[in-house]
């Protein structure tokens, strides 16, 4: 499994900027013929791929001529997730991304050598890298935009501003425990351009409610990515109170110094239920004694009533 090498990202914008005018120019008419074999008659493929590989020969030509001055590792780096992203959004898609650049060098023998080029960085990506070097490429076009917008339109530079913050806050937790990853880096990266050139510069303060840019273990907690483990301590916090009382239940009912706790603790019940008893009553004897006392000391009265005859 290949290592994701992101620290590249930053020059994606650039290099997608030299695609758009490739894509919108007559320069990819002059592959057009060719990829239509290859992609129609050689893999079966409809005319959207015909675009696909008119765009990704023409554009390696040019980067391969050295407009932009960029690095090898850049520019075929920028056309590996150019191309998966394209045959990733293509409906029904049966070829994977190195599938397809293997068959457009087979068939196609005058520019094989500038395909050549960048055969050692053209392959499958796995899912999350290629969500992550994405997600990498959006942060860094918006706070372009931004950095574009602020003097002209700082309404839509705030726009930017709260999407790449929120893209940042998405996925920063997973510098928790990786650090010093290639992605922890480019992340890195961007934090400090936000705070040297974005909104977080001094002077640039113009946008309101913009997420602040959270540390790792922030959003980690904020995200809810700590849940199964706040689970798994309550958990074992609970089956360890359990077990306690469970082996204190046995201990006490079945062990010899419990059945012996257990009998002088009835007992002590039991004498202290006939204190009460005894109390209890000896309380209700004196009352009623009194209540005698008082009813002997009372004098007779003899009333008579007069009878008419």
């Amino acid at each position: 499994m290949r290592t994701p090498n992101y620290n590249i990202v930053e020059q994606f914008s650039g290099c997608k900027g030299f695609l758009d005018m490739i894509n919108n120019s007559v320069g990819k008419n002059n592959y057009t013929d060719l990829c239509r074999t290859t992609v129609v008659d050689k893999m079966h493929l409809d005319q959207r791929y015909v675009d696909v590989c008119s765009v990704f020969k023409a554009a390696l030509q040019l980067f391969s001529g050295g407009t932009g001055g960029y690095e090898k590792n850049i520019y075929c780096g920028f056309m590996n997730y150019w191309l998966n992203e394209q045959l990733s959004s293509l409906k029904n898609s049966t070829y994977d991304s190195n599938t397809f650049y293997t068959t457009m060098i087979n068939n196609d023998a005058v520019n094989s050598a500038i395909l050549n080029k960048c055969k050692e960085e053209i392959y499958n990506m796995e899912e999350s890298e290629f969500n992550d070097m994405n997600l990498l490429n959006n942060m860094y076009e918006k706070l372009n935009e931004y950095k574009s917008n602020m003097r002209k339109n700082p309404s839509e530079a705030c726009k930017n501003a709260k999407v790449c913050s929120s893209l940042y806050n998405s996925i920063i937790s997973k510098c928790v425990e990786e650090k010093t990853s290639s992605l922890c880096n480019e992340l890195s990266n961007i934090n400090s351009k936000i705070k040297n050139e974005g909104w977080m510069k001094k002077g640039n303060y113009v946008c309101n409610d913009i997420e602040p840019l959270l540390s790792a273990e922030v959003a980690f907690v904020m995200n809810g990515k700590n849940k199964n483990t706040f689970l798994i301590h309550i958990v074992s916090i609970s089956t360890i109170v359990a077990g306690m009382v469970l082996i204190f239940l046995l201990f006490y009912k079945f062990s010899t110094f419990g059945i012996w706790l257990n009998k002088t603790v009835l007992k002590k019940n039991k004498y202290r239920y006939n204190l009460y008893e005894e109390e209890k009553n000896g309380l209700l004897e004196r009352k009623f004694e009194q209540s005698n006392m008082n009813f002997k000391n009372i004098p007779y009265i003899t009333a008579y009533s007069p009878v008419q005859v």
